[in-house]
């Protein structure tokens, strides 16, 4: 049996790679991901499909794995069908479990986007090709607001462990700040769970599921703060979404745990939210500083290097 393309999403062109993410076009941080990177390969010049499943003329079948978007079993069978084919098989895992996962063995290369993630690979598959390709990350960098104020922010899908009961305590601790919330829900549970959390400040939230760009420019327009208080993973997994804020100009400040461990010397970290937003509000050289390293970071680890990488994985493992 062969790979079949997704008939709603049209056949794959031939001799292309074709990313497979079975959440696209769907509200998802691993769709948004797969998104902006087949839009860099493009404008690289290097055209892939992108496609809900895998396609059957694609040189290269690259998974955008997260466990809960697609089964063990359709993973392994899907490799089966590219080594039948002789065709190479890229699996990105976003969520890097320290369960295995049986054709972890069967792929021809590995991505993880955080040194971790790599170790628990490589640990596990010491003959494997594993690969750490960063997470990339825009670079709009929108117009700042011009006159400094004391609102805070937050955005992504909420839920709860993005740490947002946390947050909400730390804005009443630091006092005389707003909380502003961009971010949906994708279930009704989260959204009864926001409805039930106490509000000790005043919080306006922007509940509409928006673009990225067109969250960077709102809070670029709004926030003198971006605070992501995330609990700890039980993964090895980035943040996407602190990509965006970086991409936002403002200064960023997250909890100390292994979702930003990639970007200790861009954002301030510490499990002191309260003092953390009060000293971005007040420390005029700390809120530049890491700014000025937001710019640096999004620029070496831009989404068209981040494709270059991927091509060259590609074309190695094509020769």
């Amino acid at each position: 049996m062969s790979i079949s393309a997704a008939p709603a999403l049209g056949r794959a062109p031939l001799s292309v790679p074709t990313m497979w993410t079975p959440s696209v076009g769907t509200r998802c941080g691993v769709a948004q991901y797969a998104d902006a990177l087949v839009a860099a390969l493009h404008r690289i010049g290097r055209p892939v499909a992108h496609t809900a499943e895998p396609g059957d003329d694609a040189t290269v079948v690259h998974l955008q794995h997260e466990h809960s978007l697609v089964a063990p079993e359709r993973v392994a069978e899907v490799a089966r069908q590219a080594r039948d084919r002789d065709v190479p098989f890229v699996v990105t895992e976003h969520s890097v479990r320290g369960q295995v996962d049986d054709w972890e063995g069967e792929v021809d290369a590995l991505v993880a986007h955080s040194a971790e993630g790599v170790a628990l690979l490589q640990e596990r598959w010491p003959g494997r090709l594993v690969e750490l390709i960063p997470h990339g990350c825009p670079a709009w960098f929108p117009p700042r607001k011009t006159r400094r104020g004391r609102m805070v922010a937050t955005f992504g899908f909420l839920e709860p462990h993005k740490g947002l009961p946390a947050l909400l305590d730390a804005a009443a601790a630091v006092g005389d700040v707003e909380l502003l919330l961009i971010g949906s829900t994708r279930e009704a549970w989260a959204e009864e769970w926001l409805a039930g959390l106490d509000l000790p400040v005043t919080v306006r939230r922007v509940a509409e599921f928006l673009e990225e760009e067109e969250i960077a420019r709102r809070l670029a327009a709004e926030a003198d703060v971006l605070v992501f208080p995330y609990a700890p993973p039980r993964f090895a997994a980035v943040s996407g979404a602190v990509r965006v804020g970086l991409a936002s100009g403002v200064p960023v400040l997250t909890t100390p745990t292994t979702w930003f461990a990639d970007l200790r010397d861009v954002t301030l970290q510490t499990d002191d939210l309260a003092a953390g937003i009060a000293r971005l509000l007040d420390d005029t050289a700390s809120r530049d500083a890491l700014s000025d390293g937001a710019r640096r970071h999004c620029a070496e680890h831009s989404w068209e290097r981040t494709a270059h990488r991927h091509a060259d994985l590609y074309d190695a493992l094509r020769h």
